[in-house]
C-alpha cells in the first residue's frame, strides 16, 4: 500500500491489512515472520505532515540470545509516526520541532510504502535480549552444545580472567 505524502485535504483514511510473510523481509537473522501480519490503522494529514497511527499483530520466531533456540513470539503493539516529503518542507517554511516530533521522518519521494513502515516498526519493537526461559543455560563455550538439553563433559578451567595473561609467562 502506497501512501501519498502530498495529500492535504485533511481527511483520514483507515486501513485493515493482512501482510504475507513473503512481503516483509526483516533483514535480520535473529527473527522470522511465521504467519500473516495484521495491521489496522489510519492515515491522516496534519499541517505539513502525513501521520500514520496503527496497531500491528505479528507472529514471529525469535532466536534465544543464549542458546539460539527458536522462540515463538506474538508481537502486538501500537505506533504513531509522521512523514514529510522534501517538497513539503522547503527552506521558506520555518518548522519548530518539539519533543513529539522526534518520530518525524523525511521521505525523498512523494509517497511511502506502508510495508517499509511495518518492517521498521517490527524491528524496532524486537526484544533486545530474548530468552527461551529465565534460567536458560546457553551454549557450552567449548563444544557449542545446548546446555538446556544435556550437560557436556568438556573440561573447564576456572581461571579469573584478570590473571589469564600470567598463564603465558614462563
Amino acid at each position: 500500500m502506497k501512501i501519498d505524502l502530498n495529500r492535504s485535504d485533511g481527511s483520514t483514511t483507515t486501513f485493515d491489512l493482512s501482510v504475507k510473510p513473503s512481503d516483509i523481509e526483516l533483514e535480520t537473522d535473529l527473527a522470522r515472520v511465521k504467519d500473516d501480519i495484521s495491521v489496522k490503522g489510519a492515515v491522516s494529514s496534519e499541517d505539513h505532515y502525513t501521520v500514520i497511527e496503527a496497531e500491528i499483530a505479528a507472529p514471529l520466531e525469535i532466536d534465544c540470545s543464549r542458546c539460539l533456540e527458536r522462540i515463538p513470539v506474538d508481537q502486538e503493539f501500537a505506533f504513531k509516526t509522521a512523514f514529510a516529503s522534501a517538497q513539503q518542507l522547503t527552506e521558506e517554511i520555518e518548522v519548530e520541532l518539539d519533543l513529539q516530533d522526534l518520530e518525524l521522518s523525511f521521505a525523498e519521494e512523494d509517497e511511502i510504502d506502508l510495508r517499509d513502515v511495518i518492517r521498521e516498526q517490527i524491528v524496532l519493537n524486537l526484544p533486545a535480549h530474548p530468552l527461551c526461559r529465565e534460567d536458560c543455560k546457553g551454549l557450552c563455550e567449548i563444544c557449542g552444545g545446548n546446555l538446556n538439553k544435556a550437560s557436556c563433559d568438556c573440561e573447564r578451567e576456572e581461571t579469573d580472567p584478570r590473571w589469564a595473561a600470567l598463564k603465558n609467562l614462563k
